[in-house]
This record gives structure tokens, sequence and C-alpha cells, in this order.
């Protein structure tokens, strides 16, 4: 119902309005940072006021409160006299935790730092990003109250920096050092004293091969510092700058999430066991998809002793296929024991279908079994897969499965591994009987549609981004038309994006997005 983190606004769902003038929007600013405790009316007329009130404040609070109780009752089903309450002590307006904005983003923020401490940097990510999303400008703007100044927008700025701050280090453990370095640049020239965003910047260098940048942001700070203060950096930030000066291997390798403390990967284990890595080449431009990822983690952290399944359904062109691959490469670490891969080619048609003794016969190789232990049937190959699997922690992706029978031969039995299957349809069978865990997978939105045109066509989609909406619709948000129409706008370097627009709005444009050369 408030809103705080921006503008003062009033609102429901779908609708908001601004707190009326600017003395009204301090009377209730007031109120907001005094919420649910009463508040004498000369300890508001002074707040609200600044201590300067005039002689005509007393009559004027009343006629604040008044209008703010009518605006109130468009937005709530209960009498706003309820809502902003009056006695002989003074006014008391009575807040729910669903119904400041401020709330929710302390509740995000806190669960976002959970999240990373137990590991969990993908949904650390998803919740912080959200929590940073519902900032509309700085706290209160336009509210010119020294008082609540004071008691409730400086603490906010506090918790919106530290939000950034664990923000970037879940996506620096998630290995995105490149794609926060402009912004961790910016955040350094407005925050020069914050030395966590430095330390950020510095690790985000280190990682992007950038030593002499990285060792140039410390200069920087103590130069600054010693001018100005007279002081050096925090030990935390020298520490820092003593591991990029000796290129200290621990600075560079990532904190991956759910990180195993059984052993690193290697291609053999202990010089004997195959630890495979069939996952596909990751895809280099990749948006959305936080929440899928935050579940995908969720799951993978509850694996124990029985193998868990997980079913990505959707329909052709989601990016199922992306998103299971990309789930593989960012948790490697968690499944110590490596990862299998194989399309099924359930719906391939050029290809006939991967029959269960094919996939697992590459399977069982992969784990090291040597052609005279395989058998000669399935049911032989399948327990042998099973005996091979049981004390291995191994993430499996079997993409593209038309249905449960191609799957079932490829389960582990007692194993702490997890399978995703990818599928147009959802395979009931498999969830009602193996106990998969459908997640659904729908088109990208158009915000994350138009994150992936940028990303492949860099500032092409800046130049035109009338066109790039108008692109983003025509191929329905599929991540994979559009990934063709941004091909074909690469291999055309003289094209605008308008303008294979207009060429795709003249027929089906679907049907006018297909890959060559294959």
């Amino acid at each position: 119902m408030f809103g705080i983190l921006g503008p003062l606004q009033i609102g429901g769902p779908g609708s908001t309005s601004s707190a009326g003038s600017p003395r009204q929007q301090a009377v209730l600013a007031v109120l907001l940072a005094h919420a649910n405790t009463m508040v004498p009316i000369d300890a508001l007329i002074e707040e609200a006021w600044n201590g300067r009130p005039p002689p005509s404040a007393r009559r004027a609070v009343h006629v604040y409160v008044f209008r703010l109780r009518r605006m109130l009752a468009a937005y709530i089903g209960e009498p706003s006299h309820d809502v902003l309450a009056t006695s002989e002590k003074g006014y008391l307006l009575r807040v729910g935790p669903s119904q400041l904005d401020a709330t929710r983003f302390r509740q995000l923020l806190t669960d976002g730092h959970q999240a990373l401490l137990s590991g969990r940097a993908v949904k650390a990510g998803v919740l912080l990003t959200e929590a940073l999303a519902l900032w509309r400008g700085p706290a209160l703007a336009g509210v010119a109250v020294e008082s609540v100044q004071q008691s409730l927008v400086i603490p906010l700025e506090e918790l919106r920096l530290s939000a950034l701050q664990t923000k970037i280090k879940a996506a620096l453990e998630l290995g995105q050092h490149e794609a926060v370095v402009a912004e961790l640049w910016a955040l350094v020239a407005a925050h020069p004293y914050r030395e966590a965003f430095r330390a950020h910047l510095m690790v985000a260098l280190y990682r992007c091969g950038r030593q002499a940048e990285a060792l140039t942001v410390y200069d920087q700070a103590r130069r600054q510092l010693r001018e100005e203060f007279g002081a050096d950096p925090g030990v935390a930030l020298q520490r820092l700058h003593h591991a990029v000066l000796r290129g200290d291997p621990e600075l560079a390798a990532l904190s991956r999430p759910g990180d195993s403390p059984r052993r690193p990967v290697h291609p053999v284990d202990n010089g004997s066991r195959p630890v495979p890595a069939q996952a596909p080449r990751v895809t280099h431009v990749f948006a959305g998809r936080g929440a899928e990822l935050a579940k995908l983690e969720d799951i993978a952290a509850e694996v124990r002793a029985a193998t868990s399944i997980v079913l990505l359904h959707g329909g052709a062109g989601v990016g199922k296929t992306a998103l299971a691959v990309r789930f593989a490469h960012l948790f490697s670490q968690r499944f110590a024991d490596g990862q299998l891969f194989a399309d099924l080619r359930g719906f391939d048609a050029h290809r006939s279908p991967a029959t269960p003794d094919e996939v697992l016969s590459r399977f069982l190789r992969a784990l090291g079994a040597d052609s005279e232990r395989m058998g000669a049937d399935l049911d032989e190959q399948s327990a042998l897969f099973r005996s091979l699997m049981a004390d291995r922690q191994m993430l499996i992706v079997l993409d593209n499965a038309g249905h449960a029978d191609q799957v079932r031969p490829l389960l582990p039995g007692r194993s702490s591994s997890l399978v995703v299957v990818t599928c147009r349809n959802i395979l009931t069978s498999l969830v009602a009987v193996d106990g998969a865990q459908p997640v659904p997978i729908d088109v990208l939105s158009e915000q994350d549609a138009v994150a992936l045109l940028a990303g492949v066509l860099g500032e092409r989609v800046a130049a035109d981004p009338i066109g790039a909406a108008e692109l983003v619709r025509l191929c329905a948000c599929l991540p994979l038309a559009l990934r063709i129409a941004a091909s074909v706008v690469l291999g055309r370097p003289e094209l605008k994006v308008g303008d294979l627009v207009a060429e795709l709005s003249c027929s089906n444009p679907l049907l006018g997005l297909t890959v060559s050369g294959q």
C-alpha cells in the first residue's frame, strides 16, 4: 500500500498515486517512520516542519490527515480510520508486513544473505535482484524531513548498498566476473570509501586477466585515503592486494554454488576411475531463467543417497537444453564424479530416437566399463550402470526425451546423483512412478528477451530499441527464434534490427527464421 523506495506513493494492485503536496508527504513520512506507534500531534508537527512549524501547523495537520484518509479509502477494503487512527494522544498509522515496500525489501535481503551463506549463489542472485527492483529511486525522494532522513532514509540506503554488495558477490561466485566489471567501476566511483566494492572490482579484474588494473584500483584507494585522512586501506583490502601481487591461485579459484567437499574434479579419479565431463559447450549469451536456476539449485542441494530427477518441460525453442547445460556448468563442482549427457532425439525430424541400450553403452564406457562387462541385453547394461553409479555423485542430463521408457533404464539406483530430463511434454508417468519433479519452462519475459538480443548484437539493439522490442514480439520471446534472428542480423552488417522486423512482418516470422548449414 505504501511505497517509500523512491518517491512516496500510496496505492494498491495495479494503481498508485503520489501522496499529495510536499508538506502532506512530510506528514505521511513521519507517520510511516513511526508506523504502528502513536505519534503525539506536537511531535508530528515538530518533525514534519523540521522544528520550525508555523502557527497554522496544527490546523494543517488535521487537513492533511483528512486528505490521506480519503486517499487510503480508495485502495483499502476497510475503513480508513482503522488504518490512520486518531486519539487524544495523537495519530497512529497501522502498517502490516505486506503493506510497505521497504518491509518486503528487507525480507528479500535477509533471504538473499542466507541463501549465499548456505552456498546457493543462484538463489541469492534472484532474491537480491528482486529486492533491488523494488527501488524506484532514492528512498522518499522529495521528502525533506530531517528526522525521517536520519531514522529511515539513511538506514535504507545502507541496506541497498548491502544488497548490491551481496548480489555482486553471488555473481562472482558464479563465475560472472566479466559481467559485473562495468557496474563495479560505477559503484566505486559513486562510493569511493566503500572498500567492499573495491575488493569485488579487484577480484573481478584479476579473474578477467587484468591484474595491473586490479592493482591500480588498490593504489587509487590508498592514495585517496592518505591524502584525505592520512590512513591506509583496511586489513581485508591490504590482504587482497598482496594476493593479487603474488598471483595467489586461491584468488582465481571460483567458489561455485554447492561446492562438494569430497574431492576436486579431475579427468581421472586417483588415477583409476574416470570422471567424465560430457556437458556440451555452454551458450556464451544467456539471459533470464534466474528462478528456474534457483529451483534447480535448491533441488541439487537436497540430493542425498537417493537419485533425484528433475523434468524440465516446455514447448519447442523455449531454451530447455540451454538451461540444462547452463546448470551443468554452473554446478560442476557440486557433482564431483562428473557429468553424463545424452541427446535422446525424442523430437528430431531427421534422426530416429536414441535407444536406451545405445545411450547406456556410451555411459558405461565413460564410466570405465570394458565391453566384456557390459552384457548383451538392456537389463544387464542397466544393472551394471546402477552398480557403477551406486557410490557416485554425478549429474546426468537426458535431453529431448520423447517418452518415459527412453529414460527409465538410464536412471541410477542408490546414488547421490541428479538426473535432469528435458522434454516438450510433461511425462506424467515419470512424475507419478519415478518421483520426477516437474519444472515448467516458458518463453522469456520481454525484458530478458531484449537482454538476449543485446548480448548477441550489442550496440545494434541500443541503436534501435523500438525495432528490438518488435523483433522480440515477432519471435514470441522464444530464445531459439531470437538467436536465429540475431544471427541473421550479424550475417548482414548493413541490416538494422528494424529492417529484419520489416522483412519478417510480411509473412509468418517463425517460419522465416531457419538455420542454414545443417
